[in-house]
């Protein structure tokens, strides 16, 4: 898995080479925040209409699979809900990341752009969320995934340079205890913007 940054504007939505987009709602972001708010605007308000029907309500562990149909370069957004955004915390972004990459890879999802739950506002700091995003990696895929490189090839988190700079050093420290763990490379260039 080769994971790279970029910020998390439509400039930079527009020049990723990835195939899905994934991005977190809370039960209470009315309107979508952060990259789920960018997302909307660009779909035309699909995920506010969708919230609207009650078709998208945030509750924790909900995944909707919207086709972007055109409008964005990758074919798919998948809008995870993470529940009310102050019961988030790394534990919580941890179990809700877990849960929803199976379903990805279910998806056919091979390379994906992400914004971490609890980044949009801050909630959570850049370590705890990236750290979040490692173990859920770990403990979704295992260490046959690990050793074979991962189903999913490139991934992009999406924040801002300073979290970038935090996240790339959390992303060093656990690729060491990783490859301590599994006696193993791991491949992953970590490529701050």
């Amino acid at each position: 898995m080769e994971i790279s940054f970029a910020a998390p504007d439509l400039r930079r939505l527009d020049e990723l080479n990835v195939d899905s987009v994934v991005v977190p709602l809370a039960t209470d972001d009315r309107p979508p925040r952060g990259v789920c708010g960018l997302l909307d605007w660009r779909l035309r308000g699909d995920i506010s209409n969708l919230i609207a029907r009650g078709a998208i309500t945030g509750e924790l562990g909900e995944v909707t699979l919207i086709a972007t149909e055109g409008r964005l370069p990758m074919e798919r957004a998948f809008v995870l809900g993470m529940g009310p955004r102050s019961r988030l915390n790394g534990e919580r972004a941890e179990a809700l990341l877990q849960q929803a990459l199976p379903n990805l890879l279910r998806a056919g999802v091979r390379s994906l752009a992400v914004a971490l739950p609890g980044r949009a506002r801050r909630h959570l700091p850049a370590e705890e969320a990236g750290l979040a995003w490692l173990r859920a990696v770990e403990q979704a895929f295992g260490e046959r995934e690990l050793r074979r490189g991962g189903a999913i090839g490139n991934v992009v988190l999406l924040d801002d340079v300073e979290a970038q700079r935090t996240m790339s050093q959390v992303i060093e420290n656990e690729e060491r205890r990783l490859r301590a763990k599994y006696s193993m490379r791991l491949e992953d260039d970590i490529l701050p913007e």
